[in-house]
């Protein structure tokens, strides 16, 4: 369901625990990094401040993940992380009402104007949540391949933003509206049948 990594105290993020983050982003897992042998560290605030700086640098594509200092040689924060487990399924299985993910929606795609896509203006109609365990979410517009990866990152920060979704990957995926409207006549005509 997540994944939990921990660092010992290194000058330089090894390349193995860059992989098995990366492996664990695509799974969609919850993803949170512990770093030990924290009691070791000199200047302690500066030395965090740095560290995890270097860090978001290196995991750009996690830096959703949690982390955590501890030292289990002083026992330091160790029950920190089993508090940190439970808040990262919590958000991995966090649901958003539809009404409140679209006040959101529209806010935001308001506030950026999305690239034309072949000279035509790409609208985005509305947003849903179609799954958890990683949160899922399904953007409608007229323009599907139309939607830049740049513009789905903008959408997941500012759902970010807005909901949390600490420590878990989020899913976006555009869709156009006009198929969900001809599945929806496909039912409706196997009923009458």
């Amino acid at each position: 369901m997540w994944h939990l990594c921990l660092l010992m105290r290194q000058k330089a993020l090894p390349s193995k625990t860059k992989r098995i983050v990366g492996l664990a982003h695509e799974a969609g897992k919850g993803i949170i990094i512990v770093l030990n042998k924290w009691d070791l560290i000199p200047d302690k605030e500066e030395r965090y401040k740095l560290f995890m700086a270097d860090i978001r640098q290196r995991l750009k594509f996690a830096d959703y993940a949690s982390m955590l200092t501890i030292s289990a040689v002083t026992r330091q924060r160790i029950t920190k992380v089993f508090d940190e487990i439970d808040a990262v399924m919590a958000e991995c299985q966090r649901r958003v009402p539809t009404a409140e993910l679209n006040r959101v929606f529209e806010k935001l795609a308001a506030g950026h104007e999305p690239p034309l896509y072949r000279g035509k203006r790409v609208k985005y109609y509305y947003i849903t949540q179609g799954g958890v365990k990683p949160p899922t979410f399904i953007v409608f517009t007229n323009y599907p391949q139309g939607v830049h990866f740049s513009y789905i990152r903008y959408i997941e920060n500012n759902l970010r933003r807005a909901f949390g979704f600490h420590g878990t990957p989020l899913r976006i995926f555009a869709k156009n509206r006009r198929e969900e409207r001809s599945s929806e006549k496909r039912k409706k005509s196997k009923k009458n049948s």
